[in-house]
């Protein structure tokens, strides 16, 4: 596994910051290909941590995914 860490990343469903570990070269649908340690997401008064354990954020971090491997995979090819 591969430590990460994106300090701003833009997506569809809203500005986030992140850490944790990226098995890359893998089906990233699977969850063992992706496990973030630490989320914030930028709000109207500044980033918020978000409980990574909470129902509601564990969809919000499946819909995350596809946009966090593809960031990471582009900056593998750098």
């Amino acid at each position: 596994m591969i430590p990460f860490c994106i300090s701003r990343l833009h997506t569809e469903v809203g500005i986030v910051q992140l850490n944790g570990h990226w098995v890359p070269n893998s089906d990233f649908e699977q969850k063992s290909a992706l496990h973030i340690n630490r989320l914030s997401q930028l709000s109207t008064d500044g980033w918020v941590e978000l409980d990574i354990n909470h129902n509601g954020n564990i969809k919000f971090i499946q819909q995350l995914q596809p946009f966090v491997v593809q960031h990471l995979v582009a900056q593998q090819q750098c």
